[in-house]
């Protein structure tokens, strides 16, 4: 049998992000309307909402094709080469790509509109531009997403 699971230890603060834009501190069973202090290594503020309901993404019914995507910054791909070769020698027939920063962006100038591109330029941190890239990739390529 497997053993019994242990109970976590009750949190003394809980941020309940479903009572408002701060959310409601619950301390030790109290409710106070004191908004949480940011994390020091916090995330920027992102800024108003997009509008992407005006940003038409294409639906595509296909069989997913035999394609691997992934992204590497240039000046990391020569340190990553054993893992990156890995996923080619493990998949001979599928379409390997591997997109630098700067490909990234070309693709998603070649895909997709100003408004998406308007987009992903405004990340305002490199790691959230590459995952909006791993959804523009698939969608503009079909295949599957690896890290590399």
């Amino acid at each position: 049998h497997p053993p019994p699971l242990r109970e976590q230890p009750t949190p003394s603060r809980i941020v309940s992000p479903s009572h408002g834009a701060h959310g409601v501190l619950r301390d030790a069973g109290r409710n106070t309307s004191v908004p949480p202090k940011p994390h020091p290594t916090a995330l920027p503020t992102l800024g108003p909402p997009l509008p992407v309901e005006h940003v038409d993404f294409p639906v595509v019914k296909c069989p997913i094709p035999r394609r691997i995507v992934q992204t590497c910054a240039a000046s990391k791909v020569s340190k990553l080469t054993m893992y990156l070769s890995t996923w080619r020698k493990l998949n001979p027939d599928a379409d390997y790509h591997l997109y630098t920063d700067e490909a990234a962006r070309e693709l998603v100038v070649e895909h997709f509109d100003e408004k998406v591109l308007d987009v992903y330029d405004r990340m305002p941190l490199p790691v959230l531009r590459a995952d909006f890239f791993r959804y523009l990739s698939v969608l503009a390529l079909g295949g599957v997403y690896s890290d590399a």
